[in-house]
C-alpha cells in the first residue's frame, strides 16, 4: 500500500509574508493626546518624518507632529499631533506611503478614514448641571449620604481654604445663572465659584452667601449669575466660610441666542463658526429632534435628524458659503430658533 501523504498543513498554512500587513485600529492613549495605531505584524522600520501619513480632526486636516515606534509593542505606532485634541473630536487617519514595512518584509497597506476611539477625559459642559462628588479634584471636603431628591453623594465638613475643581467645557461665551444646592445646621457660610485658565489665573467669578437650612439635610436652591468664557476650563469651587455641605450646581445661560424665541432650549458652538458646528440639546435623550439650518431670507440649506440618543449633533459647514444663518430645532412638537455666523 502507497503511503498517504498529509497535505493539509500545506493547503491551509499560509507564510507570514503572504499576509498584507494593515492597520487594525486607532484610539488615543489614557488622558494623553497621543495616538497609538495598532497593526496586525511587528514592524521593522519606520520614516523618519510622518511622510505618507495624515490626519483629520473634525474633518479639517491637522499636522502630525511625529511619529515613532511603540518601544513596548512594535505592532504599535504612537502619533503626536501638532494641534491639542478633546474629547468631543472625531479623529481620522489615513495612509498612502511605501515606507512602512513589517518584519517580514511586507510593506503596508493603505488605509483611508482609520477612525480614532477617542478615550481622552469627557468635560462637564456648561450650561448644564455638575454633581459635588464629580469633582476632579477635592481639597478638604468630605462625601457623604445624600438624602436630598435625587439621593446620591453630598459634600461637607466644609473649612475655609477647601475647594473642589471640576473639568468643564463652556460652550458659549455668555452670562450665566448659576444656582448652588445648600444645606446647614451650623453658620451662614460662604463659596466663590471661579472660572480658571490653564495658567492657573482666576479669570471670571463669583461669591454667594450660603443660609442656615435648618438641618445638614434640609436642602435649599441659592443663586446668582455669573459671566463665563467659552473654552475649556477648570471650574473652581472654594470655600470662604463654612459650614455648609453642597449637592450640585446647575449653569443656565441667563440670555437668548435670538431675542424673538425666550424658549430656546439648545447651544449651538463654536459661533461664529468655520467648518464643524456642534448642536447642543441638554436633556433631550428620548426625544425626536431634527435640526434646519436655514439661510438669512429664510431658504432651506441643509435638514438632519438627530437620534433619540443624541445630545450633541454636529454639522459640516465648510461648503456654505460665508454669512448669517438660522438654526431650528424641531422637537416635542415646537421649533426653536438660534442664530449662526459662518466665516
Amino acid at each position: 500500500m502507497e503511503p498517504i501523504l498529509d497535505i493539509s498543513c500545506s493547503l491551509f498554512k499560509k507564510k507570514t509574508e503572504d499576509v498584507s500587513l494593515k492597520a487594525i485600529s486607532a484610539e488615543t492613549y489614557g488622558k494623553s493626546e497621543l495616538i497609538y495605531i495598532s497593526f496586525n505584524k511587528n514592524l521593522e522600520n519606520l520614516p523618519v518624518s510622518p511622510t505618507g501619513f495624515s490626519c483629520t480632526v473634525n474633518s479639517n486636516a491637522v499636522t502630525i507632529s511625529s511619529l515613532s515606534l511603540n518601544a513596548a509593542n512594535s505592532s504599535q505606532i504612537i502619533i503626536s499631533l501638532a494641534e491639542p485634541i478633546f474629547d468631543i473630536d472625531t479623529i481620522k487617519l489615513n495612509y498612502s506611503g511605501t515606507l512602512v514595512a513589517a518584519t517580514d518584509g511586507t510593506l503596508l497597506t493603505t488605509f483611508s478614514n482609520l477612525q480614532v476611539k477617542n478615550n481622552l477625559p469627557v468635560y462637564t459642559l456648561i450650561p448644564g448641571k455638575i454633581e459635588a462628588e464629580s469633582f476632579e479634584m477635592n481639597q478638604g471636603l468630605v462625601l457623604e449620604t445624600c438624602t436630598d431628591t435625587g439621593g446620591g453623594q453630598d459634600l461637607g465638613y466644609t473649612s475655609t481654604g477647601d475647594y473642589l475643581e471640576y473639568k468643564v467645557r463652556v460652550v458659549k461665551t455668555s452670562k450665566y445663572d448659576l444656582e448652588v444646592r445648600v444645606a446647614s445646621a451650623g453658620t451662614a457660610g460662604k463659596i466663590e465659584v471661579q472660572q480658571i485658565n490653564s495658567s492657573g489665573a482666576n479669570v471670571n467669578w463669583v461669591t454667594l452667601n450660603t443660609p442656615v437650612t435648618g438641618g445638614w439635610q434640609t436642602w435649599q436652591t441659592i443663586s446668582a449669575t455669573i459671566v463665563l468664557t467659552e473654552g475649556i476650563w477648570t471650574l473652581r469651587v472654594k470655600i470662604l466660610q463654612p459650614e455648609f455641605n453642597l449637592n450640585w450646581f446647575r449653569f443656565t445661560e441667563n440670555t437668548i441666542g435670538i431675542q424673538e424665541d425666550a424658549r430656546s432650549v439648545f447651544t449651538v458652538f463654536p459661533n461664529p463658526a468655520n467648518d464643524v458646528v456642534s448642536i447642543l440639546i441638554p436633556g433631550s435623550t428620548g426625544q425626536k429632534k431634527t435640526v434646519t439650518l436655514k439661510s438669512s431670507n429664510g431658504s432651506v440649506v441643509e435638514t438632519v435628524e438627530v437620534a433619540d440618543s443624541e445630545v450633541t449633533k454636529k454639522l459640516f459647514v465648510g461648503n456654505i458659503p460665508k454669512g448669517f444663518y438660522i438654526v431650528e430645532l424641531e422637537m416635542s412638537g415646537k421649533i426653536f430658533r438660534s442664530k449662526l455666523i459662518l466665516n
